[in-house]
Formats: structure tokens, sequence, C-alpha cells
């Protein structure tokens, strides 16, 4: 499946089209993963309640987000957090 910002007209941070998704593979948000590389993004991960990944150093944002993400420093490094 795909999402698009364009087809369902809802941009980051609006943490829409995550909940799209995620309703749309009958999954609770809290059980997804948001992988993100931009402010806007993680924003948007967090408003949808789910587990934030970031591929930014959590140190480089400019105003903290609660809950923080996790910082990880490539896709790899998933396995260690999702258990794949």
């Amino acid at each position: 499946m795909l999402f698009s910002a364009y087809d369902h007209n809802t941009f980051k941070p609006d943490p829409q089209l995550f909940l799209l998704a995620a309703a749309a593979l009958g999954v609770a948000p809290k059980a997804c993963a948001a992988i993100e590389d931009s402010l806007s993004g993680l924003r948007a991960g967090v408003a949808a309640g789910m587990q934030v990944f970031s591929l930014v150093p959590l140190s480089h944002l400019k105003e903290p987000l609660k809950p923080a993400p996790t910082y990880i420093a490539g896709l790899d490094a998933l396995h260690s957090y999702i258990g794949a």
C-alpha cells in the first residue's frame, strides 16, 4: 500500500496520513513505528501516538518533542528495537 499526502490532502506535521495508513492496515497507532528525517515528520509521528525513530540526531532539533523520538544512525539499527 502507498499513502501519499497529495492523494489525501494532509501534510506533515498533521498526523492524519500516519493515522490513515495505520487504520488501513488494521493496526493501532501505538503499535506502529514512524521513521523520519525531518522535524515536521517527527512531529506528525509523535502526534499520531506512534513509536518514532529519528534519523536526525536529536541535538539537531530546534525544539524538544514529547515523548522524545529514538535516534537511530541508520535503518539497520531498527532491528534492535522492533525485533526484526
